[in-house]
């Protein structure tokens, strides 16, 4: 209203009443960290290395959606490894709700992550580790546990030399061999590492640090109306098994090593013809020696059953 009605009104008698309006002004929304999106991720030169940001107002826009883990708002991180090894990636330090995210090439909307790791750094902070090859482009993604919108979200992103994957596989050839005097059968193969692993084959009772019940390798054939069921006589009384060292070569991404193994009948003589062979392998490696490495030769059901190698005597 004019200051000219407004007198003509006061002039009239009519009462006015005058309302004050507040204009509300929304909080400035904060601008979004540098390498909020994937085209501006930040370059990890080397190992080690360390980034501190303030990652507030960060966005979803473009990120992937099949994570795994929690994302609301997230930055990244590129690195063009130069040299295969194993790296952790962590948010140890942080002082909000992270998770973590690997990419091993560059990611869209339905990219699945190599990992994806929540809480794992302690204090709801995060951590994982992968192994990176020469010539691979990998991507990290941080994301807010929840919106990146506001508050408090200090970033401290580290890259470091890990303790690698380790793992052995255990290989049967398919044909064995048995003496038809006695009724042994014979059957060998090969154990993979990644690593330098010192183990055993399992002996028939060897669940012993497995955790789980009929871990143990046998040879089964079909006999008549029977079954015969192979143990390893040389290991019927102990909780060791068959030794194995697995060592690659320098330079080389793994190492193999040979095993043979002799099963004995509990009610007959193995002979020529088809077999059903589970061979369990278990050992520990000089990179990490506090953890358990277990392996088997066949595929496992979701149940966990082991589907046993069929090979022929």
């Amino acid at each position: 209203m004019s200051r000219h009605a407004l007198r003509r009104a006061a002039a009239s008698g009519i009462t006015i009443l005058a309302i004050a309006a507040s204009v509300v002004t929304a909080p400035a929304a904060f601008a979004a960290p540098t390498n909020d999106n994937i085209a501006d991720a930040t370059p990890v030169p080397g190992v080690p290395f360390t980034d501190a940001i303030d990652a507030t107002g960060a966005t979803t826009i473009g990120d992937p959606i099949n994570l795994g883990c929690q994302a609301n708002g997230s930055v990244w991180y590129v690195f063009h490894p130069m040299s295969t090894q194993a790296v952790e990636v962590n948010t140890i330090g942080s002082d909000y709700d992270t998770t973590l995210a690997a990419f091993d090439r560059l990611p869209d909307a339905q990219t699945t992550p190599v990992d994806c790791d929540d809480d794992s750094g302690g204090s709801f902070t995060s951590r994982l580790t992968i192994d990176v090859q020469t010539g691979t482009t990998y991507y990290f993604m941080v994301n807010c546990w929840s919106s990146c919108a506001s508050g408090a979200h200090n970033l401290i992103f580290n890259v470091r030399p890990g303790v690698p994957h380790v793992k052995i596989e255990v290989l049967p050839n398919p044909k064995g061999t048995f003496d038809s005097r006695t009724g042994f059968a014979t059957v060998t193969g090969t154990i993979t590492c990644n690593t330098d692993v010192e183990g055993v084959i399992a002996s028939f009772d060897t669940n012993i640090g497995i955790g789980r019940p009929g871990a143990f390798s046998t040879l089964v054939q079909k006999s008549g109306r029977f079954f015969i069921t192979g143990v390893l006589p040389n290991y019927p009384d102990t909780r060791t098994g068959i030794p194995f060292r697995c060592t690659p070569r320098v330079g080389e991404a793994k190492g193999v090593t040979q095993w043979a193994v002799t099963f004995v009948g509990n009610i007959g003589k193995f002979a020529g013809g088809p077999a059903s062979l589970t061979v369990w392998a278990k050992g520990v490696s000089t990179a990490d020696s506090e953890n358990l490495l277990v392996a088997h030769s066949g595929e496992e059901r979701p149940n966990g059953d082991v589907v046993p190698v069929q090979v022929k005597l």
